[in-house]
């Protein structure tokens, strides 16, 4: 049993790229998920951006930046709409904005976001657009503000995130 435990610790859960690599950051994601555990939470994250701060991430929950959000929170392509603490609408943003969704997420229900991302897979083309937004549909998220976050996803971006890091 335990070799078969530290087997399943090292199979990864990002994609390493096929031969061919994914169309977008939805199917990307799918592929991933073939190799989540549906009986536990699954938490998605995209690797341009540092989350800072004590934010507590329950199950089912989507971060976002406001005009409250410190660091250097870049843009984002998502907005939402929130009532009492739960995503109400997920918005497109065209164009990007400061505040926004942040692509980090939780959700509780591991078996409903497989069946949301595998039952659209021929048409991913947006992990937010495409399959949180459907997700949402289903579970309502909870709505988390981001203390601080530092994005890096360009050159540019990339020497302000270490200016920041280094002063903290």
């Amino acid at each position: 049993m335990e070799q078969q435990l530290a087997a399943l610790n090292r199979r990864p859960l990002h994609n390493q790229g096929e031969e061919k690599e994914p169309e977008s950051d939805a199917k990307s994601a799918v592929y991933c998920l073939d190799h989540a555990n549906c009986r536990f939470p699954t938490i998605v994250v995209f690797s341009d951006l540092i989350l800072l701060g004590n934010t507590i991430i329950k199950d089912d929950t989507i971060l976002y930046t406001n005009s409250l959000t410190k660091g250097f929170p870049g843009t984002y392509r998502y907005n939402i709409n929130i009532c009492d603490g739960k995503v109400e609408e997920i918005i497109l943003q065209k164009p990007a904005k400061s505040a926004g969704v942040v692509p980090n997420f939780c959700f509780g229900n591991t078996v409903i976001l497989k069946e949301v991302a595998y039952s659209n897979f021929s048409i991913l083309k947006d992990f937010t657009g495409d399959i949180v937004t459907k997700y949402n549909e289903k579970i309502p998220m909870n709505a988390e503000q981001c203390e601080a976050v530092i994005e890096f996803g360009d050159q540019e971006s990339l020497i302000k995130a270490r200016q920041i890091w280094e002063e903290i």
